[in-house]
């Protein structure tokens, strides 16, 4: 069955929200307890179908590359002029210093994610249709 309702505050398809800043909706905290004040992310639902009764309790998606992966190409695709916002291009080549390991923590502190260059001409790639 196909959705036709449109929510009453944007007028999209209830379910679907152009040009929602994706640091917005990555820094929702779901309450596990209350899962219907929603809303839910596709990961969330498949933590709760993996084990209902722990799910309170389990740890959400842990970061990792395909997580980093998914994330870019949805921001590329659906929220471009949110990129700068939201990632940003890795300044060091590891993380042996302290002042690398600052401007690491500064960066997850202000909620951005770091990528290198090549990740993003290869999401550039992906993206092109």
């Amino acid at each position: 069955m196909m959705q036709t309702e449109l929510h009453a505050a944007t007028g999209h398809l209830a379910g679907i929200y152009p040009g929602y800043d994706p640091g917005a909706y990555h820094a929702h905290a779901l309450d596990r307890r209350n899962p219907l004040a929603g809303p839910l992310s596709c990961s969330e639902i498949k933590l709760y179908a993996q084990d209902p009764y722990a799910y309170p309790w389990a740890s959400g998606p842990q970061p990792s590359d395909a997580l980093t992966w998914g994330s870019l190409v949805d921001c590329l695709v659906f929220t471009p002029d949110a990129f700068g916002a939201n990632f940003v291009f890795k300044a060091f080549p590891d993380y042996r210093t302290k002042a690398a390991r600052e401007w690491r923590d500064e960066q997850h502190a202000a909620g951005r994610t770091i990528i290198t260059a090549a990740q993003r001409i290869e999401a550039d790639t992906a993206c092109q249709w």
